[in-house]
């Protein structure tokens, strides 16, 4: 054949690649005439060397195609480097419908299955001309053999086959966070999967499919996929996408014959395994009904048409994966598509990272089919080719480098969504409206787990899509029931009229599935289906596996099963079953079950705990359960049910020493922390034991240090509830120092979110057998102010902190104190100002208060240049604001304002405060006339949700439901029954009810006295609206009960609530100056 040496003799090792460039367009000018091609410049070519002349965009020829010519020295195969840019330019550009690789060398196979997946999950095809095709074309054209090559061959005899099957593999269809298709040589008897066939010819030519009798697959013919029977091979390299059914239990190579020409051609594939499913197949007719509605909408959308957004909305375990699945599967080489599950971690970030990743695939396409595989610098040059594509002017090229590094580095993803929020409402659009030639579909899964910010983003970019008309179809799913509160339910469920809401199966579902599968009589077992069987097909498909399997695997014993299980047994005894005779496989269970998003596989089996050939044994037997799913090198839970049950199975024994083992060495492993989230490890591995409690409490040291200086509450109270756990026990007075730290850590934090009583218990011990030299003493005794404030005792507030000031004063004036200790007892010793001022306040002794705060800003005052001057000033603004807001609503509010700006100044070390002083003036604006302000405290309560600040987060939603009360009442023209029927389906009441309801199980907490105050309040009122007098006085009489020891000023506005709940028509807020008329119920605005 041709000795491509000589061409490197004959112009050297510069201009030959020039010179097979030219071969190469005059290869495709000859064997491609239906276009007209002409060569790109030698600079800058966009990584191709020709393209097709006629390029025109919103017409039936509106596509490219593209030639790229690689030549390589004998030997040397094609890499990776030498195709990637080329396809990922043509996933850029959008409308490229053809990339033609001509080489004079090979293609490894796995490298040519990754390419041409990667397109075709884009629409895109590629075509390899290899040098048996090239060098045939030559030897056929000698006028350009001639001219190249002077006839210098190494052989003269053309001796290439003419045609043959180079490469056959199978594939998974499901292309989860943007990724290909992952290689299957495990598969599950009834599923289908993706076979590729890579066919090279000289000579165009057609091919078939031929099966014989002991073919373990059935053909699936698809109009979306190539027709096995008809199959056109172009000259070069063509590869096919055919749908296949395994059928039954096999292992070992499967015989693949194409029928070519009239000869048959055979190709074996790798040894594979199909595992023998169970023959239970639920029918459930309204799922196959609306899966059928979604794919005919989509089918009658010409290609580049406008597209729409779908939502699909149902309780867990309905069915939901399933019907975006089997739409994926329908269109996933026709459209540009892929699957986005977002995360259940409400802390977490990798939504927003998936977020990125989406307003990219909108403005290119799929560009990230195969992330996992690249490296820093290549991650760097696909930056650099897509900013170097941006030829839509959406973003200047810095922003879509920031957007760009979003989709791979979480931290920086939640800044760039931000960034693009506020982008968006200075109206700059977030995605381009050009059309390209694949339509895209975006299928998002698990929408309930997107917090407040997260979901704002998502809906602007939905708003877009739909203003601008843009190609892309939409299809978002959620579960009922599991969204963060019932307004945000309701804004998805009324996001678009094209909804769908899965009921679950139907008795007639049941019976029918039951005769389906086991050939019985679904009249005679209606009645013991409904009984035993569920509405989720997930667990009903479960149970009747299970009963098939205890039944012997017959038909003839499953209605005595049935009957067994109709009687005596329920659906989670019968899911625990699942895991009851897998004690051999729980080793790998506890660790599995612990990631949503999959753990490696290679991980596994190189850890030395564990025997690999067992884990393999176990992996596959794990799998042939349909416990676990393995794609990409990944293994992952079959579904949250088996996760949810499993622990609860496993219980104590969830967290064991082997668990720990593991974790402890993921914690070794090179670049963990790109794999793995180390606080995510870290936290389930001090709940295997003490011994790693003690291996890693350093490290719990610094988190804890870590969250408590930021005030990340709830962050840092499972690492004090660890710590503590390992030092309880033992005699008050034998704790040291560093000790009582820890311990006044945990209180603190459950103070903020979690068990109230046990806090004041820990804060009781530290105040007492804490010696007098330990500053924990003094923040223990502050705190335990706090606490009586807060429940609103006030008797001995004034008193104690006269007492616990004069220690903490000792203490400082001692020197001895520096660092963190002697900011503790700083802030101590401010706490007790605080709290004297605030109970004076409380007790309406404005003259008392009023001297202290004036005492202690002086006090401040005299060292105004410490860094925390502005800091500590801040905070008893902010109290001395809210305590006075009754009397002085207008001051109140310009003080909160200067409070503001003082915590800006380091606003890292009071995160939580500066998001309570922007509510509470939010508060004092719509006190003093400006009612629409409480729209703004949306985002803020979000983040006080996702600081874990749980008590601040209750209290939050307390006062966005007041100020919205007092709004709807102001425009209701003063009608009780315009309000409690504003809404058309749920009165507005009991909105509010059930939105207080949920926030209060999102924070887990039992409300305090303070908090009650207002929560009975507006229970009261809500009562009132709902004419239920009666209740709304118990109410009241809660609320007359938390204020008797407060002053007069807060017993009047109860008293006069009281007296005139008949004659209530409108809900105000009261001030000193406000009106007692009898028609209004005062709200108290001292509610912080």
């Amino acid at each position: 054949m041709i000795d491509w040496e000589y061409l490197i003799e004959k112009y050297g090792p510069t201009e030959t690649p020039h010179k097979f460039e030219e071969i190469a367009l005059s290869y495709v000018q000859d064997v491609y005439p239906q276009y007209t091609w002409y060569p790109t410049k030698k600079t800058r070519d966009g990584n191709k060397d020709a393209q097709r002349k006629e390029v025109y965009w919103g017409e039936d020829n509106s596509f490219d195609v593209w030639e790229e010519a690689k030549f390589k020295e004998t030997g040397r195969a094609l890499r990776r480097q030498d195709i990637d840019p080329t396809i990922l330019s043509g996933l850029i550009q959008g409308n490229v419908r053809l990339i033609i690789f001509v080489t004079n060398t090979r293609v490894p196979d796995e490298l040519l299955d990754r390419a041409i997946l990667g397109a075709r999950i884009k629409g895109m095809k590629v075509s390899c001309v290899l040098a048996d095709q090239l060098e045939s074309w030559l030897i056929l054209n000698p006028s350009i053999y001639a001219k190249y090559c002077d006839n210098h061959t190494a052989e003269h005899q053309v001796t290439a086959k003419v045609v043959w099957v180079q490469n056959v593999a199978f594939f998974d269809m499901v292309s989860n966070d943007f990724k290909s298709f992952s290689a299957r040589k495990v598969m599950l008897a009834g599923n289908i999967y993706l076979l590729t066939v890579s066919i090279s010819s000289n000579i165009k030519t057609n091919a078939e499919l031929s099966t014989t009798v002991d073919f373990p697959f059935e053909v699936v013919k698809h109009p979306n996929y190539d027709d096995p029977d008809h199959l056109c091979v172009e000259c070069g390299l063509s590869t096919f996408a055919l749908l296949l059914k395994a059928k039954y239990a096999f292992s070992g190579g499967v015989n693949l014959r194409f029928k070519i020409n009239g000869t048959y051609y055979s190709r074996v594939t790798p040894e594979i395994e199909i595992v023998a499913s169970s023959p239970v197949k639920v029918v459930y007719a309204q799922q196959l009904q609306i899966i059928n509605k979604i794919k005919a909408f989509i089918d009658a959308l010409p290609d580049g048409t406008s597209g729409s957004l779908i939502t699909i909305c149902a309780g867990s375990g309905m069915g939901k994966s399933f019907m975006l699945k089997s739409i994926y599967e329908t269109f996933c080489l026709k459209r540009d598509m892929t699957i986005v599950s977002f995360e259940s971690d409400r802390n977490a970030l990798t939504n927003y990272l998936l977020l990125c990743r989406i307003v990219l695939f909108l403005y290119y396409g799929n560009i990230f089919w195969d992330r996992s595989s690249w490296s820093q610098k290549e991650l760097d040059q696909h930056k650099a080719l897509a900013i170097k594509n941006n030829t839509r002017e959406l973003f200047d090229d810095a922003s879509l480098g920031r957007l760009f590094d979003g989709c791979f580095d979480a931290s920086i993803a939640k800044d760039v969504v931000e960034q693009l929020i506020r982008r968006k409402r200075k109206n700059h659009s977030l995605i381009h409206t050009r059309a390209s030639f694949a339509g895209k579909i975006l299928l998002l899964d698990d929408f309930q787990y997107l917090n407040k910010l997260q979901a704002d983003f998502a809906y602007l970019i939905i708003d877009e899509l739909n203003y601008y008309q843009s190609d892309c179809v939409i299809i978002i799913s959620a579960t009922k029931g599991r969204f963060s509160d019932r307004q945000a339910e309701m804004r998805f469920m009324k996001l678009t009229p094209n909804a769908f809401e899965l009921k679950g199966l139907t008795p007639n579902d049941m019976a029918e599935t039951l005769g389906t599968c086991f050939q019985l009589s679904p009249i005679a077992l209606r009645r013991a289906a409904v009984k035993i069987l569920s509405p989720s097909p997930l667990l009903t498909c479960e149970v009747l596996r299970t009963l098939w399997e205890e039944a012997g695997r017959s038909s003839d014993n499953i209605f005595h099963m049935i009957c067994i299980y109709s009687a005596s047994k329920g659906q989670t005894q019968i899911l625990a079953n699942r895991f009851a005779g897998l004690q051999g496989q729980y080793y790998l269970l506890d660790i599995l079950y612990r990631f949503k998003k999959g753990i490696p596989k290679s991980i596994l089996m190189s850890f030395s705990g564990f025997d690999g050939h067992a884990v393999q044994t176990d992996l596959d037997f794990l799998f042939a359960k349909k416990l676990i799913i393995s794609q990409d090198g990944l293994i992952f839970p079959y579904h949250d049910y088996y996760v949810r049950s499993y622990i609860q199975l496993r219980k104590a024994g969830y967290f064991n020493p082997l668990t720990g083992r593991f974790l402890s060495y993921l914690l070794t492993i090179p670049d963990y922390e790109e794999m793995f989230d180390t606080n995510h490890i870290l936290s389930m591995l001090v709940e295997c034991g003490k011994k790693y409690l003690r291996l890693y409490e350093n490290k719990i040291k610094e988190l804890i240090h870590h969250y408590m200086r930021t005030t990340q509450f709830g962050a840092a109270l499972h690492y004090c509830s660890c710590y503590y756990h390992m030092v309880e026990g033992r005699k008050p007075d034998t704790y040291t120092q560093e000790e009582f730290y820890y311990l006044f850590s945990y209180a603190y934090c459950l103070v903020h979110c979690g068990d109230q009583t046990l806090a004041n218990q820990l804060l009781e011990m530290i105040y007492t057998f804490a010696k007098e030299n330990v500053p924990e003493k003094y923040s223990a005794g502050a705190e335990l102010l706090n606490q009586h404030f807060w429940a609103l005792k006030p008797d001995r507030v004034i008193e104690n902190s006269f007492l616990i000031q004069s220690g903490a004063a000792h203490m400082l004036q001692s020197k001895l104190l520096s660092g963190d200790d002697l900011s503790r007892v700083e802030q101590a010793y401010d706490t007790c100002f605080n709290r004297r001022m605030v109970t004076y306040l409380l007790l309406d002794q404005l003259e008392s208060g009023r001297v202290t705060y004036a005492q202690r800003l002086k006090l401040l005052s005299k060292d105004f240049q410490r860094d925390d001057f502005r800091s500590n000033a801040a905070t008893l603004i902010m109290d001395y604001a809210r305590g006075i807001s009754f009397f002085a609503p207008k001051r109140a509010e310009h003080l909160l304002k200067i409070a503001l700006d003082f915590f800006t100044c380091r606003p890292e070390n009071h995160y939580r405060r500066i998001l309570l002083c922007k509510i509470d003036y939010l508060v004092l604006k719509c006190v003093n006339g400006n009612a629409r302000s409480f729209w703004d405290m949306e985002p803020l309560i979000e983040d006080l949700l996702q600081g874990g600040f749980s008590s601040e987060y209750f209290k939050a939603v307390l006062k966005r439901c007041a100020c919205r009360s007092v709004f709807l009442s102001q425009v209701a023209s003063n009608s009780i029954q315009e309000v409690s029927q504003s809404s058309s389906n749920v009165s507005q009441t009991e909105d509010y009810v059930e939105e207080i309801s949920n926030a209060l199980l999102e924070s887990g907490l039992q409300p305090r006295e303070r908090d009650s105050f207002l929560l009975n309040n507006l229970m009261a009122y809500f009562s009132i609206c709902n004419g239920q007098s009666k209740k709304a006085a118990e109410y009241l009489q809660k609320v007359d009960m938390y204020v008797r020891q407060a002053g007069d000023s807060y017993r009047k506005i109860v008293k006069h609530n009281l007296q005139h709940i008949d004659t209530i028509s409108r809900i105000i807020w009261c001030t000193k100056d406000t009106p007692f008329a009898s028609d209004a119920f005062l709200l108290d605005c001292r509610f912080w």
